[in-house]
């Protein structure tokens, strides 16, 4: 049996290891493979004794021994192939292909542990993965083996002397027609040990040699036939692999041209494979790629390998496309240079990803630097790796000078503790932390900072800490002096209470002796009696006392709400009890001015939940001024309406008494304010008691409205809640003072609430103007206005209460919006234009429409006058009187 080739012509120069790579005695550093030498078998001196006796060790080559390396490194398709022994201190090759050297160290060999296991084939399929032989030279070194299988040398006496060994630098696994085939390979290699042991005597060793070929020569051809066998079914299968693998696979010759190609990158770049084969590799790369190739190939011919190098190719049409390059060496039996084996990988997704990956971390990068919030990001450590441009703003310090620095650098020591607590529960439950801290700035100045921190636990095991904080040094400047001022207006309440208390304290000690006299005078059974001079006189002091006393009261009450100091004692009660109460006590002085009156209550066992005293002063107040400003003759009513199904119940007081004029009506409510206030008035009073009663409804949560005609009387009434099933009951066209505080109270016909009326300005003279918008910002701003500009005016929410108060009250001018709830502005226009009172008052479109066409629907629904909103208040003065003059 001869080999192809002779053994001089198997050993490739780049997978030989130099010398000095090899173990002790044989120039192995001292230690190398140490924790992975394998241990000796029990029979060790028996095999040692075994391998001295077959007298094999440091012979010459044989061409027989050379023939089994060689065939057991083609059927398993390995580089690299070994008939290795083993002896005390090294393994020893009596043939071998791939490898330069003649032995190498037991302590890094792979047979020395194959050995341990005679009857089992040994097989590695990754080097790197077994920490047998992960730390050997030849693995961590060049050439780099990542694969080995040995099968056992056993010896007829059951001795192992060594292996029959292949090696590859690529991870792998042998078939299992590999495996057997090597182990038949195996038991020749053992033959011819065992003939070489008998070779003194001729005619048996002819005998011996004889069956053994015979028995060789059988065994080689049924492994021939069934392996010619396989290779014809897998040829066509792996021929379609190769070409239509999802990566593309090409092999270049040493001088770059194209050797082999497959349907995959023919298809990528838009060749025939006639079209490519032959021709340079270069001439589809790009200039830059060119260059990569040109600097990377000459050292992949020399190394044997390269990995992941990217290239940009060029298709047939002239477009480009990137990709991923890995390649290995092929080398011929000689270790001579035979193609490369290339993988190419279509990476244009993974460049679109990229791509687009960097686009959005610099859009993020915007946004954080456009972050008015200071942010950033530290390490396990608490080491700063980002802070954004409002933190650096903050801060004075750049980017630059804090990236590396412990956070703590910029913390004030104080909030250190703090700081440390907050990290600590943040890194043991992972859940976002709230916390404030005091930071300093480059100059040593303070900051402080409030925000949250969480934790980010990266797939590399590395932990980020990213936080993110609210300048709040000015707004905790703000809440310090606010704190000092509610502390001074704590301190004023207190000496204004304490005011109020010795006031009354020392006005109530005089004046509770004055009343007790003048009740003693009066009592007959006391003193003598009086005469009707006496009397009279007497009821004077005691009527001037009760009035006195009354305003005592008033003024400690008003100030006490004002102070929301005034608490409720909410209790169930039946409201004619309340109301008869109230009737009783401004009866007599009803009596006295020939008054008539009246009490009329729709349901007389209505209950509520309410604060008697308050609900009676409430009453008392009202009627009082009823009688006071009615004249003889006339008459005073008190209503009651409860309206379970509107959630309120109206206590109205009507009287027929002098009026009041609508440009006194924003005055009514105001503490201390009287309509009739001139040095000359003819009726008396604080202008404490509709202050006081006003208060005293909101607390209830109500409200208090007026309608009044001057010369007819007036008609005050209380909108108390009233918690019932029901729905809205509905409503009725009121005059108030002050919409902000009824707002929440008045029914509507939907069951919401409303505030409709006429506001005045104190000094108003102008023209009634009906102001029709549902945000309460434009009202506000408009109404104030107009107000100051001495306009009368009256204000509507939506259009359908356009439409009735433009019937009721007549404005001179209507300013509408458009875009209402309930009925929008242009159909109200247009409703507004149909009617005949209406069908000539000027109409400007308030509207933040202001799209083409928005100002011809507009006027085509009948307004005078477009104004897009924002409107200049000044130039809406100047139109409204340029409208009224024409």
């Amino acid at each position: 049996m001869s080999g192809p080739c002779s053994t001089a012509d198997r050993h490739p120069p780049e997978l030989s290891a130099p010398v000095s790579d090899l173990g002790p005695d044989l120039g192995l550093p001292a230690g190398a493979g140490a924790s992975s030498a394998a241990p000796l078998p029990v029979n060790e001196w028996q095999r040692l004794s075994a391998l001295r006796r077959y007298q094999i060790l440091d012979t010459l080559p044989e061409q027989a021994f050379d023939d089994l390396a060689w065939l057991a490194a083609q059927i398993c398709q390995t580089p690299i192939a070994a008939v290795s022994l083993v002896d005390a201190h090294r393994q020893w090759f009596k043939a071998r292909v791939g490898i330069a050297q003649q032995a190498t160290s037991r302590r890094v060999s792979f047979c020395a542990h194959a050995i341990l296991r005679p009857n089992a084939l040994l097989v590695v399929p990754d080097t790197l993965a077994d920490d047998r032989c992960r730390d050997h030279p030849l693995v961590t070194g060049d050439p780099r083996i990542r694969f080995y299988a040995g099968a056992p040398l056993v010896m007829r006496d059951g001795m192992v002397l060594g292996t029959l060994c292949v090696l590859d630098t690529v991870p792998r696994d042998l078939t299992e027609h590999q495996r057997t085939a090597l182990e038949v390979l195996c038991r020749s290699v053992v033959n011819e040990i065992e003939l070489r042991a008998v070779a003194s005597d001729s005619d048996a060793r002819f005998t011996i040699i004889e069956a053994h070929y015979k028995t060789v020569q059988q065994e080689l051809l049924e492994l021939t036939q069934s392996l010619e066998a396989r290779v014809k079914a897998r040829t066509v299968e792996i021929q379609d692999l190769y070409d239509n693998a999802p990566t593309g696979y090409h092999s270049l010759a040493a001088d770059g041209t194209v050797l082999m190609v497959n349907q995959t990158e023919l298809t990528w770049l838009g060749y025939t494979r006639d079209e490519l084969i032959g021709r340079p590799f270069t001439d589809v790369l790009t200039a830059p790629s060119r260059r990569i190739f040109q600097e990377h190939f000459p050292l992949f011919l020399q190394r044997g390998w390269v990995r992941d190098l990217e290239f940009e190719l060029i298709r047939n049409d002239g477009t480009t496309f990137p990709v991923l390059l890995s390649a290995t060496t092929l080398y011929d039996d000689a270790g001579a240079f035979l193609m490369s084996r290339s993988t190419m990988f279509d990476i244009t997704e993974r460049k679109e990803t990229e791509a687009a990956l960097r686009e959005s971390q610099a859009d993020l990068q915007d946004v954080l630097d456009m972050a008015s919030d200071l942010i950033q990001s530290l390490d396990a450590a608490g080491t700063i790796q980002y802070v954004n441009s409002a933190w650096c703003e903050t801060l004075g310090y750049t980017a630059a000078e804090v990236h590396g620095r412990s956070v703590f650098e910029v913390i004030d020591p104080t909030a250190h503790d703090h700081c440390h607590a907050v990290l600590h529960t943040l890194q043991d439950s992972g859940q976002t932390q709230q916390l404030e801290l005091i930071l300093r700035t480059k100059a040593g100045q303070k900051v402080v900072v409030e925000g949250s921190v969480s934790v980010r636990r990266r797939g590399d095991g590395r932990v980020t800490t990213n936080g993110v904080f609210r300048d709040m040094t000015r707004h905790k400047q703000a809440e310090e002096a606010l704190r000092i001022a509610n502390a001074e207006m704590e301190r004023a309440l207190r000496m204004k209470d304490e005011f109020l208390a010795n006031m009354s304290h020392e006005l109530r000690t005089p004046l509770n002796a004055i009343l007790a006299v003048s009740e003693t005078l009066l009592d007959g059974g006391v003193y003598d009696p009086l005469n009707e001079r006496q009397q009279t006189a007497l009821h004077r002091i005691e009527t001037s006392g009760q009035h006195l006393l009354a305003l005592i009261n008033d003024i400690l009450d008003l100030s006490k709400v004002e102070a929301g100091r005034l608490d409720l004692q909410i209790e169930s009660i039946q409201v004619i009890d309340v109301c008869r109460a109230s009737l009783q006590f401004v009866k007599e002085l009803a009596l006295k001015k020939q008054l008539r009156l009246d009490f009329q209550l729709s349901d007389e066992l209505a209950t509520m939940d309410v604060d008697p005293k308050r609900l009676k002063q409430m009453l008392v107040n009202l009627l009082s001024n009823a009688v006071k400003f009615t004249p003889p003759g006339g008459a005073v009513c008190l209503e009651v309406r409860p309206a379970p199904e509107a959630a309120v119940v109206c206590f109205a007081v009507r009287d027929t008494g002098i009026g009041i004029a609508p440009n006194d009506l924003t005055r009514l409510f105001r503490p201390f304010a009287q309509v009739d206030s001139y040095l000359n008035r003819q009726h008396e009073g604080t202008g404490l008691g509709l202050a006081l009663v006003r208060r005293l409804a909101e607390l209830h949560g109500g409200a208090i409205t007026v309608e009044s005609e001057l010369g007819m009387g007036s008609c005050f009434t209380i909108a108390l809640p009233y918690y019932g099933p029901g729905a809205a009951a509905p409503g009725t066209t009121r005059v108030v003072e002050d919409a902000a505080h009824t707002a929440a109270s008045m029914p509507t016909d939907e069951g919401q609430t409303q505030v409709r009326g006429l506001y005045t300005s104190p000094r108003s003279a102008g023209a009634r103007i009906l102001l029709v918008d549902d945000s309460e910002a434009s009202l506000e701003s408009t109404l104030e206005y107009l107000q100051a500009k001495g306009y009368q005016v009256i204000v509507a929410r939506n259009g359908r209460e356009a439409l009735d108060l433009a019937e009721t009250m007549r404005p001179d001018v209507i300013l509408i919006d458009i875009q209402m709830p309930e009925l929008d502005g242009l159909e109200a226009t247009r409703r507004l234009r149909a009617r005949p009172e209406t069908a000539t008052t000027p109409i400007i479109a308030l509207t933040a429409l202001a799209m083409p066409g928005d100002r011809e629907r507009c006027l085509a629904a009948g307004a005078d006058e477009y104004l897009s909103k924002p409107v200049s208040l000044s130039r809406l003065v100047t139109r409204i009187e340029q409208l009224r003059r024409t």
